[in-house]
């Protein structure tokens, strides 16, 4: 009966220090998060700053090259002149993608011989506005010039980008035979947005279980600008009312991702090394064209 009563009182001992050892751990565990670098702050998984568009007017900087062929006359470099498919003798350089209103351009070409390279043509230059068929709006621009050699880094036109937002615009560089037919040609695609953006940071579910492995995020762009992220997310743990950032030890491509309007882009968030806890996924955008960034977040639970 005294042996009995020992052995009784030591399991209870041994099951009272087992749970004095947990509450222990979940203290440090605690402190350990208190010390995590301080979060973003305040987030919204959206960004509005003006009217969702239905669907994108003219078309984003990459889309255009394609269309742009499709639907105009232009083609592509023939190789005579302008350097193409291993064939031509000028390099070039001209305005292309997304650009402000006032910008300078310059159209400038490039001898890629050691000496200089005889031209002895007319080069027509164009400028046009365009609408959503790239049919021309109004004429910018039409020069022509006689182009006698390039030697080096030459330039053959320069000016700015017109003042209108929300528009786009097709660069033409053609030399010209004697009797006017065109024998080579350079086309490019100029897109001025409006400085506006709608997106928003989406996550396919809110409350995942400790099994769970992975979460699957969303970010939707609506438009009417073209938006930029990376590979790279953060997540963050609220502490005490307070976002911190969870310390993990992950890599990530460092490779930059177009999102048009009215596309999106997915992304999958492991998730198996997350204790309970309420968390958020933070990514950061870039506004094509515009020197701007912003974090959106989107949250969830783990129970």
């Amino acid at each position: 009966m005294y042996k009995h009563i020992m052995w009784s009182g030591l399991a209870f001992l041994l099951i009272v220090a087992g749970c004095g050892a947990n509450s222990g751990n979940t203290n440090t565990e605690e402190s350990a998060e208190k010390d995590w670098e301080v979060g973003s702050g305040d987030l919204s998984d959206s960004v509005t700053t003006g009217n969702v568009v239905a669907q994108p007017i003219l078309p984003p900087p990459s889309e255009a090259g394609d269309q742009l062929l499709e639907n105009t006359t232009y083609q592509l470099p023939s190789g005579k002149w302008f350097l193409h498919n291993g064939d031509g003798v000028l390099g070039f350089s001209m305005p292309a993608g997304t650009m402000h209103p006032g910008d300078q351009w310059s159209i400038d070409l490039i001898a890629h011989e050691r000496d200089a390279v005889n031209v002895n043509k007319d080069v027509r230059i164009k400028l046009d506005e365009v609408g959503e068929e790239f049919e021309t709006q109004e004429v910018i621009l039409d020069e022509t010039i006689y182009l006698e050699t390039v030697e080096g880094t030459h330039t053959i036109m320069h000016g700015r980008v017109p003042t209108e937002r929300d528009s786009s615009y097709v660069f033409s560089v053609q030399v010209l035979r004697e009797n006017g037919l065109v024998e080579d040609t350079l086309v490019s695609y100029i897109h001025v947005p409006v400085k506006e953006v709608n997106a928003a940071l989406t996550i396919d579910q809110t409350n995942f279980s400790t099994s769970a492995d992975e979460a699957h995020i969303k970010m939707e762009n609506d438009g009417p600008t073209v938006i930029s992220l990376g590979k790279y997310y953060q997540i963050e743990k609220r502490v005490d009312e307070t976002w911190r950032v969870v310390p993990l030890e992950r890599s990530f491509n460092d490779i930059g991702i177009a999102v048009e309007p009215r596309g999106n882009y997915e992304q999958t968030v492991p998730i198996d090394d997350l204790p309970p806890g309420t968390y958020r996924v933070v990514k950061t955008i870039w506004i094509d064209g515009f020197e701007e960034e912003c974090d959106l977040a989107v949250e969830f639970e783990i129970t």
